[in-house]
């Protein structure tokens, strides 16, 4: 055991050596990457993240919108009630991890069944819509791809909620208005733009080393796949970038958006932390998430 300790002390004061090494010989390329984070916050979190934060917000505050979709929808989409239903819904908006503390709520409140938790973390982890969008269009796509890697993240979640099998017994739990004010808006949104890029910085940081000490690992797609899978902003704006033809990489793109990047799944699974939500169950559904949206972008281009 204290080989192993030794092992591990020994792997991180050695990575954080070479990050240390590798920023203070090349600062000018360090430089760049922290513009180039920057840039991309400022360009795409910022615009995409703020409108609907506030709506996501006033949604949960005010959830009529499954008042009139849960009785339409509630044995198609297996729905154990109104609260379910709701989640299912702010999930498009809001996103993880936020989407997991709320379902972690709802099952701590006795809203929802365990059952239910785990079968809507299946299917509740998207982005935004608004950032996909602003992601697609600078790229090398056609016009209004964004608006099918919108749609393929819609029909896989859909799908999955079909075929996710649901409790018989419907609960009459409805989903409680609480109280949100505009200040209140006005103070967290920064806090979280602010954490989201303070979380890009920190992934810049410790992928930095990688193309300094290891440069071949940017000429394996694969390797450089698995490093720009860390945090899905950066990660996203190197993709667009590969050279793959235009079919390949949106579905590429779409699966990617599906898995939501490592920065994130490790938010939802902090999150997850000392309840009876499945962690080996949430990664795996990313990962069918992630072909059934490629698959649908492969498809749709296939045929129109």
């Amino acid at each position: 055991m204290a080989k192993k300790q030794k092992l591990r002390n020994f792997i991180v004061a050695l990575f954080f050596s070479l990050i240390i090494i590798s920023t203070l010989t090349h600062q000018l390329d360090y430089q760049k990457t922290f513009h180039n984070t920057l840039f991309l916050w400022v360009k795409y979190i910022i615009p995409s993240l703020v409108p609907l934060y506030i709506v996501g917000n006033i949604l949960a505050a005010y959830p009529f919108l499954s008042f009139f979709i849960y009785p339409l929808f509630k044995n198609i989409f297996n729905f154990e009630s109104e609260k379910s239903c709701s989640l299912f819904l702010l999930s498009f908006i809001i996103g993880q991890p936020t989407i997991t503390l709320l379902i972690k709520q709802a099952l701590t409140e006795q809203a929802i069944s365990n059952n239910e938790a785990n079968r809507l973390m299946r299917f509740t982890s998207h982005l935004s819509p608004l950032f996909i969008i602003a992601i697609a269009s600078s790229g090398p796509f056609p016009e209004r791809t964004g608006y099918l890697l919108v749609a393929s993240q819609i029909f896989a979640s859909c799908l999955l909620a079909v075929f996710s099998r649901g409790s018989k017994i419907k609960l009459t739990s409805r989903p409680l208005e609480t109280d949100i004010s505009f200040s209140y808006l006005i103070e967290e949104c920064p806090l979280l733009l602010l954490k989201i890029l303070m979380i890009m910085i920190i992934v810049s940081l410790l992928r930095f080393p990688f193309f300094v000490f290891f440069t071949r690992i940017n000429d394996y797609l694969v390797g450089k796949y698995l490093l720009d899978l860390f945090e899905i902003t950066t990660g996203l704006a190197s993709l667009i970038k590969y050279p793959l033809t235009l079919t390949l990489l949106t579905a590429l793109v779409s699966f990617t958006i599906s898995l939501s990047g490592l920065c994130i799944i490790f938010q939802t699974i902090y999150a997850m932390k000392k309840t009876s939500l499945k962690l080996a169950s949430y990664v795996y559904f990313r990962i069918i998430h992630g072909l059934i949206s490629g698959a649908v972008c492969l498809v749709f281009i296939f045929l129109f």
